[in-house]
């Protein structure tokens, strides 16, 4: 681990084994040690279950985000985030276009993101982003690649982090994506 670099988590087990449950008991931490020690970390949750496809997974994702940081502080400079990001992916002919113009860097979302970083630097706070359930989409033009390509861009992101869950099948794009991966064993019925 790199000093001062943000980290993100993997939380890899089967339907029901405890994942849920475990943002549950960080988000009611989150909220006690703000309390207690003026600690300031945004959790915005997000299910990608029962979206038609990805690129509206991905821009709901932002959305999120932009609905649980305007509650705390005025987000106007970022207010584009979600449509720039979805621009720079629809606008590309397939996977590995979007990917590469998303590394390139579209302007419009790059500098949004890089504002995004500025607002959280200049409240003193971090933001974690729970992507929940991106194994449990089933339809045909749901791409979990773009959910992982916007988790790679949220990655190297200043004071964003995120965790994000799924199934076993997952499991060697979670060693790819995450600094820590925790495995949740199957409960017995």
């Amino acid at each position: 681990r790199q000093p001062g670099r943000d980290l993100s988590f993997g939380l890899i087990g089967e339907l029901g084994s405890g994942k849920t449950s475990l943002i549950n008991l960080i988000e009611n931490e989150l909220r006690k040690h703000e309390k207690r020690f003026g600690l300031k970390v945004f959790l915005s949750r997000v299910s990608c279950w029962g979206f038609e496809s990805s690129a509206r997974a991905a821009h709901h994702i932002l959305e999120q985000v932009l609905v649980r940081l305007t509650s705390e502080v005025d987000c106007t400079s970022i207010r584009s985030l979600p449509e720039s990001y979805r621009h720079a992916i629809s606008d590309q002919g397939g996977f590995w276009e979007m990917v590469l113009a998303i590394l390139e860097g579209d302007n419009s979302s790059e500098t949004a993101f890089r504002r995004l970083s500025s607002i959280l630097r200049a409240i003193d706070a971090r933001l974690v982003i729970a992507v929940e359930d991106l194994d449990r989409n089933k339809s045909d033009s749901f791409d979990p690649e773009q959910i992982k390509a916007l988790l790679s861009r949220i990655k190297g992101t200043e004071r964003v982090s995120f965790i994000w869950t799924a199934g076993l099948a997952f499991w060697p794009d979670f060693s790819k994506l995450c600094d820590h991966i925790e495995q949740f064993a199957e409960m017995d019925p």
